[in-house]
C-alpha cells in the first residue's frame, strides 16, 4: 500500500495498515475496499484487481496480490480544441478530472473568459462561477462550452475556462482552453506516422502535410520537431529549425521525412512530434503530427 489510506475485507480478515494477509477458503469471493485518508484520492488498484473504483471483488483460487495507490486528492481541467462548423453551434467538451477517487462529493466552480475568442459572437459566455459536483466514487465530469459555426476565414481562436472555489479538494492545474479551429478553407493538416524502427541504419518517418482546399496563390507553413518520449539525437535526427513547406498554386500536399535511428535495445515505444507553424495563406487546422516510434526488439 502507497500513500495515506486503509483496505478493509468482507469478509472480515484483512484491515491494511494492521493487517495486510489473510487466508481464506478455496473459492471464497473477497471484496476489498479502499478508504483513502480525508485530502487522499484512490489512484488505482494493481495485481490481481484493477482500476479506480473504491470496492474489488475477486475469488480465491489461488494466492492472489493486490496493491493500492492512494495519493493526495487534486483536480484539475483539460483543454479541447475542435473545428467550429459552418452554421449553428457545436458543444466543446472540457474534462474536469480528479487525480483518484474520493468516498466524499467534490465540488468546484467555473467561468469563461476571453482569449482571441469573443464571448457572444464566437461562443457563448458562462460569466457567473457556475457549481459542478463530482460525485463520491466517480472521477470526472464534463463542462460543455458553446461554440457558434461560421464560414468566416480566420485564424484559430481560444477562450478559457477557469476553475475557482474548490471543496474536498485542491487545484492543481485551474485553466482550460478551449481552441476554436478554423475550418474555413484554405486549412492545413498533418498526419500520425507510426513505425518500426529497424535495429540498425535509419528508418524515414513520412508525415503529409495537406492542404484543403486547393488555393491559386502560393501557400507557405514552417515545421520543426519537438521530443516527446523519444530524444533527439540518439533516436531520431532532429529538425530544430523551423523549416518551410511551400504549396504552389494548386498543390494540396507535401512529405515531411524524419529520419529514426534503429537499434536493438529492448524499450517501450517512444513518440516525437512535428509542429507546424507560422502560416502564410492558411490557418493551421490540426499543426502537431506524432511520430510513434514502435519497439521491434
Amino acid at each position: 500500500m502507497t500513500g495515506k489510506g486503509t483496505v478493509t475485507s468482507s469478509p472480515a480478515g484483512i484491515d491494511c495498515g494492521s493487517d495486510c494477509s489473510e487466508s481464506y477458503t478455496q473459492g471464497t469471493k473477497v471484496t476489498l475496499t479502499a478508504k483513502p485518508d480525508t485530502g487522499m484520492g484512490l489512484a488505482g488498484w494493481a495485481g490481481a484487481c484493477t482500476g479506480k473504483a473504491l470496492t474489488c471483488t475477486l475469488s480465491m483460487t489461488a494466492a492472489k496480490t493486490v496493491t493500492v495507490t492512494f495519493v493526495p486528492l487534486t483536480v484539475r481541467i483539460g483543454d479541447v480544441s475542435l473545428g467550429e462548423g459552418n452554421s449553428g453551434t457545436k458543444m466543446f467538451p472540457l474534462e474536469v478530472s480528479l487525480s483518484g477517487t474520493s468516498t466524499s462529493k467534490v465540488t468546484v466552480k467555473y467561468a469563461t473568459a476571453n482569449s482571441s475568442a469573443t464571448a457572444g459572437s464566437d461562443y457563448t459566455a458562462v460569466p457567473t462561477p457556475t457549481l459542478i459536483t463530482i460525485p463520491a466514487g466517480q472521477t470526472t465530469k464534463m463542462i460543455n462550452i458553446t461554440v457558434k459555426g461560421d464560414t468566416t476565414k480566420e485564424a484559430n481562436e481560444t477562450f478559457f475556462v477557469n476553475l475557482t472555489s474548490p471543496m474536498g479538494v485542491t487545484i492543481s492545474d485551474a485553466q482550460g482552453t478551449g481552441t476554436i479551429l478554423n475550418d474555413d478553407g484554405p486549412v492545413l493538416k498533418i498526419n500520425n506516422v507510426s513505425k518500426a524502427e529497424g535495429n540498425s541504419g535509419t528508418v524515414a518517418f513520412t508525415f503529409t502535410v495537406t492542404l484543403s482546399p486547393a488555393n491559386t496563390n502560393t501557400v507557405t507553413v514552417k515545421y520543426a520537431t519537438a521530443n516527446g518520449t523519444a530524444t533527439a539525437g540518439s533516436d531520431y535526427t532532429a529538425v530544430s529549425t523551423p523549416t518551410s513547406i511551400v504549396f504552389t498554386p494548386g498543390r494540396t500536399s507535401n512529405t515531411v521525412s524524419i529520419n529514426v535511428k534503429g537499434d536493438a535495445t529492448k524499450e517501450a515505444n517512444e513518440t516525437f512530434f512535428v509542429n507546424l507553424k507560422s502560416p502564410s495563406g492558411a490557418t493551421i487546422f490540426d499543426g502537431q503530427g506524432k511520430g510513434t516510434i514502435v519497439n521491434d526488439d
